[in-house]
């Protein structure tokens, strides 16, 4: 396996029909995961830079 890379948040794209809660926000498990948020895994994304995994640690 390759060893994580890192691009900006902001050419991370998100895209709603890949995952229907981005359209929903729980301020109650974001406050969770930022509590751990060191220890989370990084989010994944496509080739085409498309959020696949971990969209609530890239949210605000």
């Amino acid at each position: 396996m390759d060893a994580p890379q890192q691009i900006a948040l902001d050419d991370v794209v998100l895209r709603e029909d890949l995952d229907p809660r981005l359209g929903q926000r729980d301020d109650d498990l974001i406050a969770q995961y930022a509590d751990i948020f060191d220890a989370l895994p990084p989010i994944e994304i496509n080739q085409k830079n498309e959020l696949i995994d971990g969209w609530l640690r890239g949210r605000d």
